[in-house]
């Protein structure tokens, strides 16, 4: 009977083998480096030792994951590398666990453009980091830390010149990041992005100075709307200017190093802050330290300890209750 069992197991892989390379699909049953584009698509899981996992080499590869998961229990491991100067890479549907970054590229100068969707990245201490981009996504993933975790959820950078990130463009929705021990997103460049409807919760506990659910700075004209971010040691911090930051709940922000931490900081000009629910933060609700020239309107911001709107003046357009 076991044989037969065994039997009927290896039929099962070879059939299903042979229908993904049918379907144009090159399949992955083993650690792996795609040096070719194409279409490529895991057959079973692969847990290994090997760092990476599955090395990306080329440009235009769709890695299917096919809900299938890719593991490591090595603490410094990476699970998935895009190697410069890879781009158009597209990794979707599946499960990575454990190891210290579950997708990771990281380069000095050529830019990479990165789309991530529906992929769970369970146990590591870092979930994605991608620097320099020019045009990154993640929809619809999930980012659940290693306990004790002191890492950040998504990191996307642009080019460093100058003293500062260069601009590029992503989106960032549906995601859900639990856990971690810094940053939920940090965003430094983003420009005419949209960051939208994320959840980013029990986050930022080892990030005394910082621990933002979502940062983005500099950049500007962004959508940062419908996210729900909840007991993190900040919440929403804007670097730049001409963002829309709307319908967001902001609730239970701890942070009080070096100052108590509000519910969204907008250090910046002609940002749109409304319809935003900010409520049972340390800080205030709404922080302007220095920024001039932005408006804000029909925000809730009962219950923060530090009051209602801090810092220097912006225009009040009405409707928000204090």
């Amino acid at each position: 009977m076991r044989r037969l069992f065994l039997t009927m197991i290896t039929l099962t892989a070879l059939v299903q083998t042979a229908l993904l390379a049918d379907a144009g699909r090159i399949p992955i049953y083993q650690p792996t480096t795609i040096t070719q584009p194409g279409y490529y698509s895991l057959t079973r899981d692969i847990s290994s030792s090997a760092s990476p996992v599955i090395s990306i080499q080329a440009d235009n590869v769709t890695l299917d994951l096919n809900g299938y998961s890719v593991s490591n229990s090595s603490a410094s491991a990476t699970l998935i590398r895009i190697v410069p100067p890879s781009t158009n890479v597209r990794i979707r549907n599946g499960w990575l666990s454990g190891g210290s970054l579950g997708i990771g590229y990281q380069d000095n100068s050529a830019l990479t453009r990165v789309l991530i969707e529906s992929v769970d990245i369970l146990n590591s201490i870092f979930g994605i980091q991608i620097n320099p981009a020019e045009h990154v996504e993640v929809l619809s993933s999930r980012i659940i830390a290693a306990p004790g975790s002191n890492g950040n959820g998504i990191v996307v950078q642009g080019f460093f010149s100058g003293g500062t990130f260069q601009p590029w463009t992503g989106r960032f929705s549906d995601n859900t990041i639990v856990g971690v021990g810094g940053r939920g997103m940090d965003l430094d460049g983003l420009s005419g992005g949209a960051v939208r409807r994320n959840i980013v919760r029990n986050y930022g506990a080892l990030a005394p100075g910082g621990g933002e659910g979502i940062f983005i700075f500099p950049g500007g004209g962004n959508f940062v709307e419908e996210n729900e971010i909840s007991n993190g040691n900040a919440g929403i911090f804007i670097g730049s200017d001409g963002n829309v930051v709307a319908g967001n709940i902001v609730k239970n922000i701890f942070g009080t190093t070096p100052a108590p931490k509000p519910g969204i900081g907008v250090s910046g000009a002609r940002n749109l802050i409304e319809r935003n629910q900010l409520e049972g933060n340390v800080g205030c609700g709404i922080n302007f330290p220095f920024a001039l020239g932005n408006a804000y309107r029909n925000n809730m911001l009962r219950g923060n300890t530090g009051g209602a709107v801090c810092g220097a003046a912006n225009t009040d357009a009405g409707g928000n209750l204090p």
